[in-house]
């Protein structure tokens, strides 16, 4: 995301600070160093809206995941999946709790609920069972969330402002490229990807 494009996506996902309240704990916490307490050096609600929009996006983001996680770990017969979707579901909800007490010190209130289109998106999922099931959760959250995640990470660690937004973004960059990196590793990967070891490039879609 270039710096332009940055402040643009402010404007489109502005109307997500008025959802109330900050997206709640739904699971223990599994032991991830991924969501250890973050040291603040600042507590300022003086955001910049690049900043804020990298805070709302990521909230967004997070909270459709555990969503789509939960369902899988429901849902799917394959063992490696339902494994991998254990484990998401833990380590979301442990950055969900590290990105609301972020938010909290910032004066951010954080989306509690799924926007209109990712409920369709869970919706759509919902209604399918069996392999089409499995390659919809595998191509859309294994795959397709995480490098977007990914981006949207290492963007905000060049461009936020806010020294504990960007210190907080550095660290959990590494997290979501390693949920990749598991995600294309499972067993089931070679047959629910469209070329065997989805060899794609985190910058790229699917």
């Amino acid at each position: 995301m270039t710096r332009i494009s940055y402040r643009r996506a402010a404007v489109a996902l502005a109307g997500l600070a008025l959802v109330i309240a900050v997206a709640p704990a739904r699971a223990q916490s599994d032991g991830s160093s991924s969501a250890s307490p973050l040291p603040l050096t600042s507590k300022t609600t003086s955001l910049t809206s690049g900043d804020r929009t990298f805070l709302l996006q990521a909230a967004a983001d997070e909270l459709f995941e555990f969503e789509m996680n939960r369902l899988a770990m429901e849902r799917t017969t394959a063992d490696d999946l339902k494994a991998y979707a254990t484990k998401m579901v833990a380590q979301h909800t442990e950055v969900q709790q590290q990105l609301g007490a972020l938010a909290q010190a910032k004066g951010l209130v954080l989306p509690n609920t799924l926007g209109m289109l990712r409920q369709r998106e869970l919706d759509r999922l919902q209604a399918l069972s069996g392999e089409e099931f499995d390659r919809e959760y595998f191509q859309r959250v294994g795959l397709r969330a995480h490098r977007q995640n990914i981006k949207l990470f290492r963007d905000a660690s060049r461009l936020a402002r806010d020294p504990d937004v960007r210190s907080w973004a550095s660290k959990m960059a590494p997290a979501h490229e390693q949920h990749l990196a598991e995600a294309r590793s499972l067993p089931s990967a070679r047959w629910l990807t469209h070329t065997p070891y989805d060899p794609g490039n985190f910058q790229g879609g699917m």
